[in-house]
């Protein structure tokens, strides 16, 4: 796994996760970190990008809030990663 890839991938596709993650909630599901996973690593692997399982705790646990992802502050701490990494290039 390669961060930087990580990191663009989720910046790059952040409407895309959001849309999912909106309509789980619409039908009442919280967005626990397996289903995070789920959602986020289905976008990573259509980008070729594979995420072993031991990674994962480091791309998510920072928006665990009561046991649920908070996605709107996962995705807006991503977009702001990916912007300081553009920025330096």
């Amino acid at each position: 796994m390669n961060y930087e890839h990580v990191v663009q991938a989720i910046g790059r596709n952040r409407k895309v996760i959001a849309q999912r993650f909106k309509q789980i909630e619409e039908v009442g599901k919280e967005i626990s970190f397996d289903l995070a996973k789920e959602v986020i690593g289905n976008i990573l692997r259509s980008s070729h990008i594979v995420v072993k399982d031991d990674y994962w705790p480091l791309l998510l646990n920072f928006a665990l809030k009561n046991r649920k992802i908070d996605y709107r502050f996962l995705l807006e701490i991503y977009r702001g990663r990916k912007a300081r990494m553009e920025a330096i290039v």
